[in-house]
């Protein structure tokens, strides 16, 4: 059997991102096991042209995919590339890493081809790996996909971010995603302004770290809440200067509203810095264990404050943080390998 991974292109130029992470997690697990490993990177994006867009996000992948072998397994690790799979003769598995609906802010035309490439891919994978409970049940709900077709696996987060004693805590709150409306950067924005007009937290920043169709928005909010000239708009970090970021952050703020696992979460806390969230937020439990729920944004405020005055308990918020972010990475690799022995049985 030989294992094919199609995955988004490579960025070859900024920190990688988690579709990036997560294809060449399992590829350096696969090739640890021996197994005989081929990738086709697929590029839907407009950044090098239409020209550009025909080779490596039409042309190219079809003819990889007229190409595969019944004996083979395909894994599509993003539910956005599976618009040829009806052509494809090999064992299929694809990852759901997130159900997008349409009021997120993602330009229409991107939208339409994942939904497209979502359905396609509910109809004829032989598995579907949902990163979460939640994920699955919104395939079942919005796509009507066949429950016994469903395997339930988290994705494992950047081993790269993790805890370093030699960075120190700033007055810095943080957040780290793309500035869409899924996300919620204006919640962040008004809970820290609330923060920073509370006795003893003048002089906290906030930095938040994404790039997308919002910011121009964000800014103007920012100003408009007297908040811009503590507000830093950072985008395009490498893992190391993620690592510092979420290392030298005193919290993080999570204010999205929809998440398929979210890990900025686990990201943070394995980096020593305590994540504060909505409780109501659509975000699958197990990853927000540690973290500290929060009923409004007031409340996320007043509890931000008293963290950040309590010594003790800011400690003990985060040893729970750095034992709950150890939990996902242990069963990842082996649950996917298992898959992949799954679907190479008999033909």
């Amino acid at each position: 059997m030989d294992l094919h991974l199609i995955r988004v292109v490579r960025n070859k130029s900024i920190a990688r991102d988690s579709l990036d992470r997560y294809a060449d997690y399992i590829a350096d697990h696969a090739k640890e096991q021996g197994m005989t490993i081929h990738e086709l990177e697929v590029d839907t994006t407009l950044n090098d042209g239409y020209s550009g867009f025909l080779k490596k996000g039409l042309l190219g992948p079809l003819r990889y995919t007229l190409g595969l072998k019944k004996r083979d397994v395909a894994h599509y690790t993003f539910e956005g590339l599976a618009l040829f799979i009806p052509f494809c003769r090999a064992r299929k598995i694809v990852t759901f890493h997130h159900v997008v609906h349409k009021d997120e802010g993602n330009p229409w035309k991107w939208y339409v081809l994942w939904r497209v490439s979502a359905t396609l891919a509910v109809r004829y994978s032989d598995i579907i790996l949902a990163v979460s409970e939640q994920t699955r049940d919104e395939l079942l709900k919005e796509f009507n996909a066949d429950p016994t077709k469903i395997r339930i696996l988290s994705s494992a987060p950047n081993p790269e971010l993790c805890l370093d004693p030699s960075i120190g805590k700033e007055k810095l709150i943080g957040y780290v995603g793309t500035l869409c409306e899924r996300k919620n950067f204006s919640a962040t924005l008004r809970v820290f302004a609330k923060l920073r007009d509370m006795e003893g937290f003048h002089d906290y920043r906030l930095r938040l770290c994404g790039k997308g169709p919002l910011k121009d928005r964000l800014i103007s909010e920012a100003k408009e809440l007297g908040i811009y000239d503590q507000v830093d708009f950072i985008s395009d970090l490498t893992n190391d200067e993620l690592r510092s970021l979420y290392n030298s952050c005193s919290l993080v703020f999570n204010t999205s509203l929809h998440e398929g696992v979210g890990f900025i979460t686990i990201e943070a806390q394995n980096c020593g810095t305590p994540v504060l969230y909505f409780d109501y937020a659509d975000i699958p439990e197990k990853i927000m264990v540690a973290a500290i729920p929060c009923s409004d944004e007031s409340d996320m405020a007043n509890k931000a404050a008293e963290l950040l005055s309590d010594r003790e308990k800011y400690d003990a918020i985060v040893e729970r943080g750095l034992v709950a972010s150890k939990e996902f990475d242990r069963l990842c690799a082996k649950g996917t390998l298992d898959l992949y022995s799954e679907l190479s049985g008999p033909l």
